[in-house]
């Protein structure tokens, strides 16, 4: 019987990375108490294997064990054995607020909605229940799972725009195939047909096209340096590396990589509304992006971020920004990924501490790269140009 990785998966970590947390009996092996409930047995488990596991949890109530075709060892019984849920906290429009949510019963499809974005969840297996509700509420099925271990709480919408968390739950047994799919579109249909189209594709080819894409990109890339090429772990994080430099790029605003794909600290600064955060272009990390990337070998998209900031966000006329003036010449602070056309003034920021490039004076709550106009084909040669310290 082939076993995933996902169907047993205290053994790879115990075995693997995390020895040092592991207590054995036999084959059987745990997590010493104080860390972790979770047991593993082998792949294929005997008589000997479950008594070794009812040894090793001797010291333990219970215990918890990701395998469902593996029956308990003498004297112990199953309390819980829910079906997997899907949980997805709605965020789009990059805010947490203002989600619509409902169920789609024709399709079967979890859908939600903000500033003209919809997107559609579907599974291939089907949702044997559903929950639309409130974050942090007692309609959140997180609140709910985490609690009662399985979902109690289920409501076909909200009754009005809010921050949306949406679940739903999949019937799973000994051994379960499923593709959870999320799409997006303009529109209900149109999010619903990517949603299917990507379920018609088969996870298989989509994997297949995924792997390929990325091993022809890497093949595209500069060998990785002797400081790494001889180590295995290390030349895998150095490519990784790359491919998260590559992927941070929008795929509608070629050139515009965002700093980061999240917003941070998220337990003490509210996500409810669209805030700084790093999901944008800030100048100074694109520079760093880029020289990532020219160092690599992917000067196409070094060429594309410095095409960015020149084309979308050079600041030619005066203006606002968030408590500043952006003058003639200057570069935000930050942009949207569609750059500084239309963007608001808190959505360009102010202000970085900026150096004179040869005098060395620091000058804090300017705003940052400002340089004369004409210098857009020489500026290495500019004392103006200034940058980040």
């Amino acid at each position: 019987m082939s076993v995933s990785s996902l169907d047993n998966l205290a053994w790879p970590s115990l075995t693997g990375p995390q020895p040092a947390f592991a207590e054995w009996c036999g084959r059987a092996v745990r997590y010493r108490a104080d860390v972790s409930p979770f047991c593993a047995l082998p792949q294929d488990p005997d008589e000997r294997d479950r008594r070794d596991s009812r040894n090793s949890s001797a010291r333990a109530s219970w215990f918890t064990s990701f395998r469902r075709d593996v029956q308990p060892p003498a004297g112990w019984e199953v309390m819980n054995s829910p079906g997997w849920t899907e949980i997805i906290a709605v965020c789009i429009a990059n805010t947490g607020t203002n989600d619509n949510a409902w169920w789609d019963s024709a399709s079967g499809a979890l859908l939600a909605s903000d500033s003209g974005i919809v997107s559609a969840l579907r599974t291939s297996s089907g949702f044997i229940a559903h929950d639309n509700g409130y974050a942090v509420t007692a309609s959140d099925c997180n609140v709910d799972v985490t609690a009662q271990k399985m979902l109690t709480t289920q409501y076909d919408s909200l009754s009005a725009p809010g921050n949306a968390v949406q679940c739903g739950q999949i019937a799973v047994g000994a051994d379960t195939v499923f593709t959870v799919v999320l799409g997006y579109g303009s529109t209900s249909t149109t999010a619903l047909a990517a949603a299917g189209d990507s379920l018609s594709a088969g996870f298989g080819a989509v994997e297949a096209s995924y792997r390929t894409n990325w091993n022809s990109y890497v093949d595209s890339l500069k060998a990785a340096p002797a400081s790494v090429s001889g180590d295995t772990q290390r030349r895998r994080a150095y490519y990784v590396a790359i491919m998260a430099l590559h992927s941070a790029e929008d795929k509608t605003y070629r050139g515009a990589s965002v700093a980061g794909l999240l917003t941070p600290w998220g337990n003490f600064v509210s996500a409810d509304a669209a805030g700084e955060g790093y999901h944008r272009v800030w100048g100074r990390d694109l520079y760093q992006q880029a020289t990532g990337l020219l160092a690599a070998g992917d000067t196409a998209q070094a060429r594309r971020m410095a095409q960015f900031m020149w084309n979308s966000q050079f600041i030619a006329t005066a203006s606002p920004g968030d408590g500043t003036t952006y003058q003639p010449g200057a570069f935000p602070r930050y942009s949207p990924v569609s750059g500084v056309a239309g963007a608001t003034a808190k959505e360009l920021g102010c202000c970085e501490r900026t150096v004179d490039v040869g005098r060395g004076a620091v000058h804090p709550a300017r705003p940052v790269h400002r340089c004369r106009p004409q210098s857009r084909h020489s500026v290495g040669r500019h004392s103006s140009l200034r940058h980040l310290t």
